[in-house]
């Protein structure tokens, strides 16, 4: 019932300009960029006080306000941690409240001298007879200046931003052909009626057709007609399967390996995937994070893993097989993408037998077409886990962490991710 009141009350919620210089001074000081948190707390402390059935905004609301909104504007990296700003807003809040009070009053008080003023000036004009006005078209056109200046009648231009990764052919990650939507990239003849007309390729077809006609115009006949050809990105979703189990021998290694997810994680917030988080250790797995476009919360967990006991490797498979295949049934069209960091030492089945399982896991993973990444994280040159068998089940791509560099582990990564 509250919030049904708040709906109704919102429209006729008003917010002073003392603190709207507030809030524009709060978004200055605190650093943040652009305006859209100046209209966000705005808006914000509007609905918060129409909650508290009141017509009016307090400070306290726009306090509220702020700490909801600006915290993870202030990050200038996307896992930075938001610092607190409480103080801050409070101090920026608090602040010349009195000097502010003195000059609305002065203000007020010059409004009500200046108003007498033109009020006095209309009683005296109004008591002179003043002579009659010829109505002509320049006094016409002087009335309605006004209206042509503030109204614009032209249609604005209309710009298409290209996207020169899709242009360029490569660097751009799952894309797909799509009948409805998408980027306009090349065109084909309709097999059925066409939806989707190409013109410029109609048009050219035409042309061709006509040469030395000489007629010098353009007839359009249906077999001249084009259909265009478009391509969308497909959304990826990575599921990160850590072994933090204690045969990952060297602290090293396991920092190495934390420290490629956190570049991979990174690249996945800057190309709006999905990404999830198993790690595995003692005697089973543990899902982290569920498949979000919320990464934070991945880098979050990641810098907190424990390590040490036993190596549960087929329930982490499992585990982060289950919360692909869960998106896959919401949504045909998504790429699914495994990252196992392990030395593949696993010795703790779900059911009986390690090497059946961790085999009969990845056949299941290449059926689903989920795309496998094994970044090996044993020491030597003697290898004794199942990563090799384990990416040949699952036709997944093999990374040595001991052949590579924490950089071109990365890189590695990144160039198979941009293949699928």
């Amino acid at each position: 019932i509250n919030i049904l009141n708040a709906r109704k009350l919102l429209k006729d919620v008003e917010i002073s300009d003392k603190l709207l210089k507030k809030i524009a001074k709060l978004c200055i000081e605190l650093g943040v960029d652009g305006h859209r948190a100046d209209i966000l707390i705005a808006a914000a402390a509007k609905t918060i006080a129409s909650y508290n059935q009141r017509k009016k905004v307090t400070g306290d609301d726009i306090k509220e306000a702020a700490d909801l909104v600006l915290p993870h504007r202030m990050r200038k990296q996307p896992f930075q941690e938001p610092e607190p700003i409480e103080d801050k807003v409070d101090e920026i809040m608090d602040e010349d409240d009195e000097d502010d009070d003195g000059d609305d009053d002065e203000q007020k008080d010059d409004e009500q001298e200046q108003e007498e003023k033109e009020e006095q000036q209309d009683d005296e004009q109004e008591s002179q007879p003043q002579p009659p006005q010829p109505e002509n078209d320049d006094n016409q056109k002087g009335k309605q200046k006004k209206n042509y200046d503030i109204g614009n009648s032209q249609k604005p231009d209309i710009k298409i931003n290209k996207d020169k990764k899709l242009r360029m052919g490569s660097g751009k990650r799952a894309k797909t052909l799509s009948s409805k939507s998408g980027k306009y990239v090349k065109a084909k003849i309709p097999k059925e009626k066409a939806s989707d007309i190409a013109i410029d390729a109609t048009i050219r077809a035409s042309v061709v057709r006509n040469v030395g006609c000489g007629k010098g115009k353009i007839k359009i006949e249906k077999d001249d007609l084009r259909e265009k050809v478009r391509e969308k990105k497909k959304a990826s979703v990575i599921v990160f399967v850590v072994d933090s189990s204690g045969s990952m021998a060297a602290k090293k290694r396991m920092e190495a390996a934390k420290g490629a997810v956190m570049a991979l994680l990174e690249d996945a917030y800057q190309k709006r995937d999905k990404v999830g988080f198993v790690a595995f250790r003692g005697n089973k797995a543990e899902v982290l994070l569920k498949p979000t476009s919320s990464v934070e919360l991945a880098a979050r967990y990641l810098k907190e893993l424990p390590t040490g006991g036993r190596t549960p490797l087929p329930d982490g498979m499992y585990k982060g097989f289950e919360l692909l295949k869960r998106e896959i049934n919401k949504d045909k069209n998504t790429i699914p993408a495994m990252v196992l960091i392990t030395d593949g030492k696993g010795n703790v089945a779900i059911q009986k037998n390690v090497r059946e399982e961790v085999i009969s896991l990845s056949n299941e993973i290449k059926e689903n077409n989920i795309h496998l990444m094994v970044i090996d994280s044993g020491a030597g040159f003697l290898k004794l886990g199942y990563n090799s068998e384990i990416v040949e089940a699952g036709c997944g791509e093999y990374i040595n962490l001991d052949e590579l560099s924490a950089d071109n582990i990365v890189d590695a990564v990144k160039s198979n991710l941009i293949k699928i």
